[in-house]
């Protein structure tokens, strides 16, 4: 598998289409996407478009019930528990997450905040298929080219950023930080070889890929080391 996407595929010059108006959920469950993983769609959108509005459970004085028991935050989800991919993004190639109305620079009024979360490894990770996972560029709280109107949520576990999983290495048992057969990832295979271009690779970041990709608020916790740095950036594992 190349690419894979928690929403739509859609259209960019179709107004509305391939949207989602609830959730996104995507897993990888041990195996391997060559590409990207995307919580949010291809062009479709993940947001509340008809205003239904956040959960509210508080009771209304005046009718004395919940004011809000069917509201919700739209929110598009990817967990990496076990296995590879390329890179990995809250966000969508080119969907937005949350509604926004105007141009990305217009005025925030009027906005429905969406959420994305991006969460990397168990705690009690075992292995590459069982919560260790191997992330060979990059983590994104954000999109590629789509913007998050709310937060991005980003929290890594266990496992690599930065790295590919060897299964015929060898670990080295007197070391307790790192596994060996978890190889940093520096050439780039979609170009000439050999190279180091993705020696700046191996990074978290709160928000996005781009301009485009802007993201209002970012949250994040990891429980990694980062072998370049964190931009809220290469990450080993934690043991």
């Amino acid at each position: 598998m190349n690419y894979a996407y928690g929403g739509g595929y859609g259209q960019a010059a179709t107004n509305l289409s391939g949207d989602v108006y609830g959730n996104t959920y995507i897993a990888l469950l041990g195996g391997t996407v060559t590409k990207d993983i995307y919580a949010a769609g291809t062009a479709g959108a993940v947001n509340d478009l008809f205003g239904v509005g956040t959960y509210d459970a508080t009771i209304d004085p005046d009718t004395d019930m919940p004011k809000n028991p069917t509201g919700f935050t739209a929110s598009a989800n990817a967990y990496i528990y076990g296995g590879t991919c390329r890179n990995v993004y809250g966000g969508g190639w080119l969907g937005n997450v949350g509604h926004h109305t105007g141009v990305l620079s217009a005025t925030t009024e009027g906005d429905i905040p969406g959420e994305t979360h991006v969460v990397i490894g168990a705690k009690d990770g075992a292995d590459f298929a069982h919560g260790i996972p191997a992330i060979q560029r990059n983590a994104y709280g954000g999109g590629e080219g789509g913007a998050v109107f709310g937060t991005a949520y980003l929290k890594m576990n266990k496992g690599y950023v930065g790295y590919q999983y060897n299964p015929d290495g060898t670990d080295n048992t007197s070391t307790t930080n790192i596994d060996e057969r978890y190889e940093e990832k520096i050439e780039d295979d979609t170009q000439t070889m050999p190279n180091t271009l993705l020696t700046d690779a191996g990074c978290l970041f709160g928000g996005g890929y781009i301009d485009n990709s802007s993201v209002d608020n970012t949250e994040h916790l990891w429980r990694s080391c980062s072998r370049q740095c964190l931009r809220w950036r290469r990450g080993s594992c934690y043991r």
